[in-house]
């Protein structure tokens, strides 16, 4: 689905909902085989924190769904200050089929960005609606990697939790609240008997890193988009012949995990309304490019043996813990796009940012880029390694153009979105028509001030 069919599936699908009051079983959208995206409150409406807790976006991941459930039946122990919004599934047409993608084959946690599917459409569109504080996107991770496995090593930890690591997002959190923050829930997880840890992915080669920075998925798209803390909850996916007791240690673990969130959520109230929204502003420097570097010390981490089910460390010397800025943009005024891209305005506009039609002959100070030469990329749909830009100021007017303010929430993150030198551009994606080409000046405009 395009850009332009899918805001105008929104608009009708919008006419079936109702309003935005709390109610049992609110209906915030549809997935693509018209199934309902039901939406369950909690706790007290008058509370200023508002959190947004998102399970199921891949369907065969069945313990985060049931830990959602079992939150909703639970809700209330110990838990104050905090209102929350509670979506058990937001695949129904996955978990139907016990698919990890949507009925269209879209990974709906690879879709923050491009927002193909009607589902992350009408999720995007809530968030915007509510704007909660703080998001939880609620998954399960496979206990088993063959890289591992051939190691001898099998996944240990019940629950692995995460915070964004994109470095153009600004966490409403400070460094030190945030390592307080994911502390605590490994803390109280612990105290009832359950492991725990920082999310990380392990490479075949023996490379650890702290997942990705690409804006693609739920925890750094909706962070950037938003400015909400949003959190990554992934449960140990049990492996078919532990049976359902694993499943279910995986279910509570979760559970605890989820309720702790909540707490922390109360206790950081103050600190998440203060810092939450993200609202660009002109000249602010906002990085664009960045790649992993060797922390200072290798990671140590537990994995239970394959032959023995013993729990022993394993530390990895290739622990890629920081990240190095490589590229980094002032944002201008507004970003001008031609009103001939009707599809990237589209997706610009189902993101929800606001802009205004230029229709005036007034000069106004522009800066273009003009593409002297492209490293092409090496896979399709990758940014090009490098790109040399010349960069020319002029007077022009903008008649014909649409204008994007960056002084707006998630104003950073048009940057991110529409710099051609961001690793994380819309032009990766070959329907915007967004072409890198050596020789030719490219076609989004950097409108500046005076």
């Amino acid at each position: 689905m395009t850009a332009v069919e899918a805001n105008k599936f929104q608009r009708r699908q919008t006419s079936r909902i109702e309003s935005t009051e709390r109610r049992a079983g609110d209906i915030i959208g549809w997935s693509k085989e018209n199934s309902p995206l039901v939406l369950t409150w909690l706790g007290d409406s008058s509370a200023a924190v508002r959190v947004f807790v998102i399970a199921g976006q891949h369907g065969d991941e069945v313990q985060g769904r049931q830990a959602a459930a079992r939150l909703i039946a639970s809700y209330g122990q110990g838990v104050r200050g905090v209102q929350a919004a509670v979506l058990t599934n937001a695949n129904p047409d996955g978990a139907l089929r016990n698919t990890r993608m949507n009925t269209d084959g879209i990974d709906l946690n690879r879709d923050h960005q491009s927002l193909r599917s009607v589902e992350m459409q009408f999720i995007h569109r809530f968030v915007r609606q509510w704007r909660p504080h703080v998001i939880v996107d609620v998954h399960n991770y496979p206990s088993r990697r063959r890289h591992l496995v051939e190691r001898g090593l099998v996944a240990h930890h019940d629950v692995l939790v995460d915070v964004p690591t994109h470095p153009a997002i600004k966490l409403a959190l400070s460094e030190e609240q945030r390592d307080e923050f994911l502390t605590t829930i490994r803390e109280e997880l612990k105290s009832e008997g359950y492991e725990s840890e920082r999310y990380v992915l392990v490479s075949p080669a023996g490379r650890v890193r702290h997942s990705t920075t690409d804006v693609v998925d739920a925890r750094n798209g909706l962070a950037l988009r938003y400015g909400a803390l949003t959190v990554l909850l992934e449960g140990r996916a049990p492996i078919r012949k532990e049976g359902a007791v694993a499943a279910e240690r995986t279910i509570v673990a979760q559970h605890l995990a989820l309720n702790s969130i909540l707490k922390l959520a109360g206790q950081f109230g103050e600190t998440l309304i203060g810092n939450s929204g993200s609202i660009g502003r002109e000249s602010e420097i906002v990085p664009v490019r960045c790649c992993y570097r060797l922390a200072e010390n290798a990671l140590a981490l537990k994995f239970r043996d394959v032959k023995t089910s013993d729990v022993r460390e394993v530390v990895f010397p290739e622990f890629r813990g920081r990240l190095k800025v490589t590229r980094q943009i002032a944002l201008p005024a507004a970003y001008a796009v031609p009103l001939a891209n009707r599809e990237l305005i589209e997706l610009l506009k189902l993101h929800g940012f606001a802009h205004h039609i230029a229709n005036s002959q007034e000069a106004v100070r522009i800066e273009r880029y003009f593409i002297e030469s492209v490293t092409a990329a090496p896979c399709d749909g990758q940014t090009p390694k490098r790109i040399s830009l010349k960069t020319n100021q002029s007077l022009a007017p903008l008649d014909g153009y649409a204008i994007f303010p960056i002084t707006q929430t998630g104003g950073r993150a048009l940057a991110v979105f529409l710099e051609p030198k961001s690793n994380y551009g819309l032009h990766r994606y070959g329907e915007l028509n967004l072409p890198l080409l050596a020789d030719s000046f490219y076609p989004i405009l950097r409108v500046l001030a005076g």
